[in-house]
């Protein structure tokens, strides 16, 4: 995962296993840990965990991605189909971080990855005199950046499990060994579950029923 802040191109990367919407979202939350803010924008590259249907003008965004940025209080911005220039930062950043810091690195557990990868991080990737822009990233965002970021929340960002399930023709969901009862004209179609330790929602096509 690589997050990169459009002006001062001050980087955060973090090792991650699968593209899930929850690991996507709790990357977010590092990222601007690291920061010590928010920007006003994020522009994502249309994966899933964020981005159900990929169109500019009317994007369909992934429920729980969507309440997470409400909750941030950030805009979503995804990138154009077939237009690299939209994403071109994050791409440079990753064959970046292949090159430099992967090429010809070794590492003894996943651990120690984290930890190699935060020291390069923090003294060779962002002090480091940035092809384009000519300056230290970490300079440009510690003199101009930093102050433009919105201030972290104060309340947590409650994370919800999300997934799908297949209506039986009782008109039940079965969510974790317990079941939810639907509409009957549910029955046999693929409906979202949205679920905390509180409530469990249901929706079919981005709607909730």
């Amino acid at each position: 995962f690589n997050m990169r802040l459009s002006y001062s191109r001050l980087d955060y990367y973090e090792k991650v296993y699968d593209q899930r919407v929850e690991t996507f979202i709790y990357c977010h939350i590092n990222a601007f840990a690291y920061f010590g803010g928010i920007p006003e924008t994020v522009r994502i590259d249309n994966l899933k965990a964020a981005i159900l249907e990929a169109n500019f003008y009317a994007p369909v965004y992934q429920r729980l991605y969507s309440s997470f940025a409400d909750h941030y209080g950030f805009k979503i911005i995804p990138c154009r189909i077939y237009r690299p220039n939209d994403k071109g930062k994050v791409e440079s950043g990753i064959k970046y971080v292949q090159c430099n810091f992967f090429l010809g690195g070794k590492f003894s557990s996943g651990d120690d990855l984290d930890t190699q990868l935060r020291y390069w991080l923090d003294n060779i990737c962002n002090r480091r005199i940035h092809g384009t822009i000519r300056k230290v990233p970490r300079e440009v965002f510690e003199s101009e950046e930093r102050s433009k970021l919105k201030p972290l929340p104060i309340e947590e960002f409650k994370m919800s499990t999300v997934g799908s399930r297949k209506v039986y023709h009782d008109c039940h969901v079965f969510i974790d060994y317990s079941y939810y009862s639907v509409p009957f004209e549910y029955v046999g179609k693929e409906v979202d579950i949205d679920m905390t330790k509180e409530l469990v929602r249901i929706f079919y096509q981005c709607k909730e029923i």
